[in-house]
């Protein structure tokens, strides 16, 4: 009996350390490739700088909170930039006219 015993252990801890195959990307899964850059970046809301025409730009992006449904009605774009010391994030957020400017670079 204790011989039994043993062989199951022996034999699940055996099939326990076997490794799982990792997951890859779904096709429904976006991926944003961000560029890197040794053009320099200015800081001030506007994405005009030469560094910025190579980075792509994502707008896919889906309502999830509070409920699944779609495509957002106004879309956002983003832009991401690393270079040796820092990560750039440039997001332009459209907005319904409200009659006020959130942001006016």
């Amino acid at each position: 009996m204790r011989n039994s015993i043993f062989i199951i252990s022996a034999f699940i801890l055996a099939i326990s350390n076997i490794p799982h195959p990792l997951q890859a990307q779904t096709a429904d899964q976006k991926v944003l490739k961000i560029m890197k850059t040794n053009e320099p970046v200015i800081v001030d809301g506007a994405d005009d700088e030469k560094a910025w025409a190579g980075a792509i730009k994502t707008d896919c992006f889906i309502n999830k909170w509070p409920v699944d449904t779609g495509a957002a009605p106004l879309q956002t774009e983003v832009k991401l930039l690393y270079d040796d010391k820092y990560l750039y994030v440039f997001a332009k957020l459209h907005v319904k006219n409200s009659g006020s400017w959130l942001s006016n670079p």
